[in-house]
């Protein structure tokens, strides 16, 4: 499914955390319905929503999600002895 960008097997009160991006908020109930079809085990118990992504991977974006600038990634520093 192209609106999946991370899905990830976890150890806690949820077996599966999928991350998706959508177009629009009136979206998500048409994914996890498509969702549900295709995996008739799954059950959605929980969902968080994000309105507006402001940088992605280092790219600082405008309201329409195009990139308007760069912030380079600093690499942390090392373990402290």
């Amino acid at each position: 499914m192209r609106e999946v960008r991370s899905c990830a097997i976890t150890a806690g009160p949820y077996d599966l955390v999928v991350d998706v991006w959508l177009r629009a908020l009136t979206d998500a109930d048409a994914f996890e319905t498509h969702l549900t079809r295709q995996l008739p085990r799954l059950a959605v118990d929980d969902r968080s929503v994000g309105l507006r992504t402001v940088k992605h991977m280092g790219h600082l974006l405008d309201r329409s999600g195009c990139c308007v600038g760069i912030v380079p990634v600093v690499a942390a520093p090392g373990p402290v002895p």
